[in-house]
C-alpha cells in the first residue's frame, strides 16, 4: 500500500505527492469505504495493523539513517536493499530521498565505483 497516512486519516490535503516511477496498477479506495471494511472484516483490520507497524518501522529506520548515518552510509544502506535502484530510478529522485544534492550523490557514487573496481 502506498498512502499519505496523515492526509488519508485526517482527510486533509496532502503535504506531499506520491508518484509512480514505473508502470503499475493502482487501486483507490474512499476513506469511508475503507472504514467500513475495517469495521466489518477483522482480517482487513489485521492487515491494516500490520501495514501500520511496517510503516512505523520504516519511518523510524529512515529517521535513524538521516540522523546518524553519513550520506554515503545512507546511500550504501539503500543499495544493500535495492542493489539495482540506480538502473531504475533517476539519480535526482535518489538524491532527494537521501536528502542530499545530486552533485553529492554523484561524488559518492564515483567514490564507491573506484573502491569496488
Amino acid at each position: 500500500m502506498v498512502v499519505d497516512l496523515r492526509s488519508f486519516i485526517t482527510q486533509q490535503p496532502a503535504r506531499q505527492s506520491i508518484q509512480a516511477l514505473e508502470d503499475c496498477t493502482c487501486l483507490a479506495i474512499h476513506y469511508q469505504t475503507w472504514q467500513e471494511l475495517l469495521n466489518n472484516y477483522p482480517e482487513v483490520e489485521r492487515l491494516y495493523r500490520l501495514f501500520l507497524e511496517q510503516h512505523i518501522f520504516q519511518a523510524e529506520e529512515r529517521t535513524h539513517r538521516l540522523q546518524f548515518l553519513s550520506a554515503r552510509e545512507h546511500y550504501e544502506a539503500l543499495l544493500a536493499v535495492y542493489p539495482n535502484i540506480t538502473n531504475r530510478v533517476n539519480l535526482g529522485y535518489i538524491a532527494s530521498f537521501l536528502n542530499i544534492t545530486q552533485e553529492a550523490l554523484s561524488r559518492i557514487g564515483a567514490a564507491l565505483a573506484r573502491e569496488y573496481h
